[in-house]
């Protein structure tokens, strides 16, 4: 080839693409142009899977940790993607399903639902996906979809914790939230052998609460129990057990306690209680109780749904819980207007029942007690000098703000409130304060000043100036209160108020005793620990307080007449308690219930007042407060023991007989 052919050839080349295709060169150059592309494709779509990867744990991470949204943003892009861009396809559809139905948007979520469904019908995933629809069903109240949605995830769940969880949600809905003819509908259709045979379980559990113990056990004997999986002979056994029982219409009592969360000891003992006083009054009433329980976390949102879902199944004809100042308001309001009783048993924010006519608050609010504890020492002890030592917070102040009103109203001189904030580990502060106010009171009743104190000529801080007894005409107050009067033991403060919160009686105790204030010591239900009383350094120095507690704890009777069960799952103090309130709550409902409960029979029970008497706790109410407990116990610690001195019921005192709680 000479040098014009050459040149020839690479313009050919250089401009004409299509000629050099055809070209041998041109063919060579196609071959390594494929390789290249063939090789950029495989490292795009390698970035890409590795990218869409990340994207879905992020997601999964959001979702998890409740960020909903942020999930829902990610998962609705990813399952957008084409297949060979996201490798998780089916799995970021699902996951956008679920991020729908967790807002609350339930017609995105069932729209993704029916996408996936169409799209990916062999998927494996397809029972969680049923599954969804059940829990968007039941947000929804359309308890028999939500059983025809979960038990098409059962007929095709492979996992056998996905089919625990499946039959569970299954049987929640046969104790109180679907008929016994809609579960005739939904068996008429239903094909699948495990299937009907969950429906059959349902419908003796549902005929069991509604009082149809021969039917139940008919049903439950034509069975074949060979075709129970474990799971299932386990209820199969619980359910035939109930039909040899006495029959008894049962209803059914919706409970929103912490179950789980920073307060699930409290809660669960709480809801041990209240198991046992329903089981020991299972033979004096005339219906059975069945319990549906909701875990609320200890969150606002979780008690008003809980709440809602309750309040949505007609056979619940009354809610107990929940248990903190918060979730009580939250459930007040939730319940106002759905005319259901909802009883809330340990609570003591002020004006809670005045949320809701429905809403009945079984412990007396703060200020109560603090007035209580007034009427107490000014109405009865004749105290006329009180002092107010108290936490700077909401509790502390509507305690101080009842004992402070009440002591001003019966003609008592409040000379001084003192605060503190958070531990209490440096009250000397507010107790020099507290002496100081006491030393000025001295100086105005010269003639009824005591001074015991024994004077060590090697000790300055003893000596007791003339001036301490006899002060000059015209001296100013700061003058009053002279260093080395610090021994001298004060008695012109005649009683001083002491709010703790529970665990702090350590730190109070110990201080208060140091600074020589001959007083009476008024205390709240936090003070009533009998042992923390036990010790030397603390008993001593509280005799003849006297202490005003809405409960009462016997442990004699605790160990002796409670299940072991509960009992010994009990770890503390505040749990006992809890536990102790569970009981007698059960104990107050009881004796509302009636021969025929409903809704309506029952708010008409407990709006007829009446004293109920309990082994922990009495109920009363007041004209002035009808839905709010006004039952409070007096008791001295005196000689090493706890007595009832006086108790109050409906805003008046009682003086019983006596004894030892």
């Amino acid at each position: 080839m000479n040098f014009r052919s050459f040149i020839i050839s690479t313009l050919i080349l250089t401009l004409m693409p299509d000629v050099a295709d055809n070209h041998p060169l041109g063919e060579m150059s196609t071959s390594r142009k494929m390789q290249q592309q063939e090789r950029s494709t495989v490292q795009k779509n390698v970035f890409s899977d590795a990218l869409s990867n990340r994207q879905f744990e992020k997601g999964v991470k959001h979702y998890s940790a409740g960020r909903y949204y942020s999930a829902l943003d990610i998962f609705r892009r990813l399952k957008n993607y084409p297949p060979e861009k996201n490798p998780q396809l089916t799995a970021s559809t699902l996951m956008c399903m679920k991020s729908y139905f967790r807002i609350g948007r339930m017609e995105n979520a069932r729209e993704t639902g029916r996408e996936f469904l169409l799209r990916f019908p062999a998927s494996s995933y397809l029972d969680d996906v049923h599954e969804c629809f059940g829990d968007i069903f039941l947000e929804e109240n359309r308890y028999s979809a939500a059983v025809r949605s979960y038990l098409e995830a059962l007929t095709v769940s492979g996992q056998d914790s996905t089919a625990v969880r499946l039959r569970h949600k299954i049987m929640k809905l046969s104790t109180s939230y679907l008929e016994k003819k809609e579960i005739e509908d939904v068996l008429a259709k239903e094909l699948d052998t495990s299937n009907r045979t969950i429906l059959n379980l349902m419908m003796a559990n549902s005929m069991l609460a509604s009082g149809e113990t021969d039917a139940a056990a008919l049903t439950l004997f034509r069975m074949d129990r060979e075709t129970l999986s474990p799971g299932l002979q386990e209820l199969y056994n619980s359910l035939r057990s109930r039909t040899y029982r006495e029959k008894h219409k049962a209803i059914t009592v919706g409970v929103v306690l912490p179950l789980s969360g920073f307060d699930e000891g409290y809660g669960k003992a709480f809801l041990g209680g209240l198991r046992w006083g329903i089981e020991s009054a299972r033979d004096r009433i005339p219906v059975d109780v069945v319990m549906e329980l909701i875990d609320n976390e200890g969150d606002n949102l979780k008690t008003t749904k809980g709440i809602r879902a309750l309040s949505a199944n007609p056979n619940v004809v009354a809610i107990i819980g929940p248990l903190s100042n918060i979730n009580a308001v939250t459930a007040a309001t939730a319940v106002d207007g759905l005319q259901i009783p909802l009883l809330i048993p340990t609570a003591t924010r002020v004006g809670l029942a005045r949320m809701s006519t429905n809403a009945y608050q079984l412990n007396p609010d703060l200020f109560k007690q603090g007035k209580y504890a007034a009427e107490y020492a000014v109405g009865t002890l004749g105290l006329r000098t009180v002092a107010v030592v108290a936490p700077a917070d909401r509790f502390g102040k509507t305690l101080t703000d009842g004992f402070v009103q009440r002591s001003d109203d019966l003609g008592a001189a409040v000379v001084t409130v003192e605060w503190y904030s958070g531990i209490p580990l440096d009250l000397s502060d507010q107790l020099t304060s507290l002496r100081k106010v006491a030393f000025q009171l001295e100086t105005f009743r010269q003639d009824s000043i005591h001074a015991p104190v024994e004077l060590d000529s090697n000790d300055l801080t003893s000596v007791v100036e003339l001036e301490d007894f006899f002060p000059e005409e015209g001296q100013d107050s700061e003058e009053l209160s002279p260093e080395d009067s610090s021994e001298l033991i004060l008695r012109s403060i005649e009683a001083v108020y002491l709010p703790i919160h529970a665990g702090d009686i350590n730190y109070i105790a110990s201080q208060f005793s140091s600074y020589y204030l001959d007083t009476q010591i008024l205390g709240n239900g936090n003070w009533y620990e009998p042992e923390e009383f036990s010790q030397e350094m603390i008993g001593p120095n509280l005799e003849g307080m006297f202490i005003f507690s809405d409960y009462l704890h016997d442990t004699k009777w605790l160990t002796g007449q409670w299940s072991e069960d509960i009992y010994s799952r009990l770890n503390h103090r505040m749990e006992y308690r809890m536990a102790l309130l569970g009981y007698e709550t059960a104990t107050f409902l009881m004796s509302h219930l009636g021969a025929d409960p409903t809704r309506a029979s029952l708010l008409e029970n407990l709006s007829t007042p009446q004293t109920v008497r309990g082994k922990a706790r009495d109920f009363s109410f007041a004209e002035a407060s009808p839905r709010v407990n006004s039952s409070l116990n007096v008791i001295q610690y005196k000689g090493g023991e706890f007595n009832i001195v006086a108790q109050f019921l409906s805003d008046s005192l009682f003086v019983p007989t006596v004894r030892s709680p």
